[in-house]
């Protein structure tokens, strides 16, 4: 049983498309038949649950369709089940590989059996060739012989004849076979030609890529050396920038050594200035105390 060719439907339909392939089928082949005109009495639930189904060929108003409805609703709950969905699935594929493998195998031994008729058949006409061949041997031997024993003009003009056309015959064979010799003969030079036209062909190819390799190692050598240039020039450069930098802190340095000393002096000779200024007036003011106290008695005695 296909489940969804009873549906409708096709391998790998979704569950919307189930669902809704279902309510469509359910209606249109109802379980029970439709109600006669006679049983609207019974209630409007009965015609609530009828009105919804459309009459039709497929529906008539007499009988339902109740093996075909349990063929849906079998179908639907096979196919709404994931699991069993997918049980049907490999099932059926399974028999679809069934059957094609049971298709190849019944190719194969028909194939063989035409086969075996072919070999059968051409077996069969090559013993009638061979029957045919050997009744006119030995029809043409018993000729001879009658021929042999009776000789006549025409006997010896068949013989001639037969003679001429062997002669003409060992002539057209040794005639292809130069042909033949003088066809191998061609075949090899040209061969041959082949041959050397791909050896210069191969002998130029390696020399242009021997000369593509030495241009590409002649290239790295230049690009090389002229990274090994750029780094000693970055390293003679950063050298010379250090030395600069290194006699720019030198001068700094000597010249705040400088401003140190000339401070240094400045400030000595403040101080020595201070000192001498301080000695100065103490010196003045000695003089000035020694003063007042020579000139006391002397007032006093006065």
């Amino acid at each position: 049983m296909n489940h969804y060719a009873i549906l409708g439907l096709g391998y790998g339909a979704t569950r919307e498309e189930i669902k809704k392939a279902h309510r469509k089928l359910a209606l249109r082949f109802p379980p029970l038949p439709r109600p006669p005109a006679r049983h609207q009495h019974l209630g409007g639930s009965l015609r609530r649950m009828t009105a919804a189904v459309p009459p039709g060929r497929h529906h008539p108003d007499k009988g339902g369709h109740a093996g075909k409805f349990r063929e849906i609703q079998e179908s639907y709950a096979v196919l709404s089940d994931e699991a069993a969905k997918a049980t049907y699935d490999a099932l059926r594929k399974q028999q679809q590989a069934g059957g094609e493998r049971a298709a190849r195998e019944k190719d194969v031994q028909d194939k063989a059996a035409h086969e075996q008729r072919k070999k059968a058949r051409e077996r069969a006409e090559k013993i009638e060739r061979d029957k045919v061949a050997r009744e006119q041997q030995a029809a043409q031997e018993q000729e001879e012989e009658r021929a042999a024993r009776s000789p006549s003009p025409a006997t010896w003009l068949r013989k001639a004849e037969s003679a001429k056309a062997g002669r003409d015959r060992e002539q057209q064979e040794k005639s292809r076979a130069k042909g033949e010799r003088e066809e191998a003969v061609r075949e090899r030079a040209t061969q041959e030609q082949r041959e050397q036209a791909a050896t210069r062909e191969k002998s130029r190819e390696q020399a242009a890529q021997a000369a593509r390799d030495k241009a590409a190692r002649e290239r790295e050598e230049r690009e090389r050396a002229k990274k090994e240039e750029e780094r000693q020039a970055a390293a003679l450069s950063a050298f010379l920038e250090k030395e600069e930098q290194t006699a720019r802190r030198k001068q700094k340095e000597k010249e705040l050594r400088a401003a140190r000393a000339s401070a240094d002096r400045e400030q000595a000779t403040r101080y020595w200035e201070r000192e001498f200024f301080i000695d100065n007036l103490l010196v003045r003011i000695r003089l000035i105390i020694e003063m007042v106290l020579v000139n006391r008695p002397c007032a006093m005695g006065v």
